[in-house]
């Protein structure tokens, strides 16, 4: 495609992005409105609260010493029963601009991840978490990407279900495929199987806990907007928690508490109450502005099922540029400039993957000990694929 062709589309595509919000603090908030902070207080002392260490998350102090104090990273963890965190997003508080901005990292993102005494290895991104917790997670984040994240919550999958059931359910559009996996996901998923039976129509449809949660885990087929694998999942993913807020903004006031409680035994969390708090201020601003994207984009993905082995393990994961995908990220965030608008000046890098300087063979390197290992990718016809 041409420049002139693919900058055209670039700017289209940049007014798709839609406005949304993915996280229960922001029902905190509306609950500290409705029934006052000592309430909240009350209720946010029960959170599993942990401290990270800012010396041992891996960010490059000298880069953000000039960034906006205004600013403040969280990553969110959605925490599967294995512990890893299979999904994986950014939330981005900017004060200066009364602006919200979720991103999603694709969970299969080839990086190197760092676990405390033990030797650097290359992964998925969602392992980090089971290989150290939120720390592990932090630290891998910042330092491939570069980012300045310091604060982090996860919530456990097998908590959602609940607390979707909380709100009534949500609605999504969903496709005749995407009925049938949800429906194979909840038959072969003890957890799920024991919450609810499947889904009966396709089409604009009202799932309840189970099925929602079923819903956000398919990656096998494509979602409405032709999306598939990793990239289908989290959107999917972003669908269910926009659906699960503007549910749980519309209960009544009476309800609020028993929402939040519902909330507390699943999530934990770096921030403290007072923080929480200071949040409530920015979230109910007037004319909050909220953006979403996604990382990466397909505009820059050299390859989205790039083939590594780890212990003899083949994993499938997406391979990019994760210097150029950070500095997208840092662009959206401090600079305020879109992901499309980067691209157009900074055309997608589709080189310099995180293996790309290392000696790689046709055959697979082996890994007895946890340290690293990779192998070639696949033809590079697949690594124009798009997903």
């Amino acid at each position: 495609m041409v420049k002139g062709a693919r900058n055209r589309n670039l700017r289209r595509r940049r007014k798709r992005l839609r406005r949304t919000i993915a996280f229960s603090v922001v029902i905190i908030i509306a609950t500290a409105l409705l029934f006052g902070t000592c309430y909240v207080i009350s209720v946010l002392s029960k959170f599993q609260h942990e401290d990270i260490d800012a010396n041992s998350i891996g960010i490059d102090k000298e880069k953000f010493v000039d960034s906006g104090t205004g600013i403040t990273n969280i990553a969110l963890f959605g925490v599967d029963n294995d512990g890893t965190s299979d999904s994986i997003m950014l939330l981005s508080v900017d004060k200066d601009r009364n602006k919200i901005k979720l991103i999603s990292i694709l969970r299969d993102s080839l990086v190197k991840v760092d676990p405390k005494n033990k030797t650097p290895y290359y992964t998925k991104l969602n392992e980090a978490y089971n290989s150290g917790g939120a720390e592990t997670s932090l630290r891998a984040i910042n330092k491939n990407y570069n980012l300045n994240v310091t604060e982090y919550a996860s919530i456990k999958f097998d908590g959602m279900s609940k607390i979707i059931d909380k709100v009534g359910g949500i609605d999504i559009n969903i496709t005749k495929d995407e009925q049938n996996w949800i429906n194979g996901l909840i038959a072969s998923t003890k957890e799920l199987k024991t919450l609810s039976a499947g889904v009966e129509d396709f089409g604009n449809v009202h799932l309840n806990g189970a099925q929602a949660v079923a819903y956000s885990r398919i990656r096998k087929v494509s979602n409405q907007d032709g999306q598939s694998n990793d990239y289908g999942r989290t959107d999917r993913q972003r669908a269910v928690m926009e659906q699960l807020l503007h549910k749980a903004l519309s209960l009544k006031r009476s309800d609020y508490p028993a929402f939040i409680e519902s909330v507390v035994p699943y999530m934990k969390t770096s921030l403290s109450i007072g923080q929480i708090i200071d949040l409530a201020g920015i979230l109910t601003r007037p004319g909050l502005v909220m953006e979403q994207t996604r990382v990466p984009m397909t505009e820059y993905t050299i390859n989205a099922d790039y083939d590594y082995y780890l212990n003899d393990t083949k994993k499938s994961t997406v391979y990019y540029n994760l210097t150029y995908a950070g500095d997208i990220i840092n662009a959206f965030i401090y600079e305020d400039i879109t992901p499309q608008d980067y691209m157009i000046d900074h055309p997608p890098i589709l080189t310099g993957g995180p293996l790309d300087n290392k000696n790689n063979s046709s055959s697979k390197e082996q890994s007895s000990n946890n340290t690293e290992a990779f192998s070639n990718s696949k033809n590079s016809s697949s690594s124009s694929k798009k997903n």
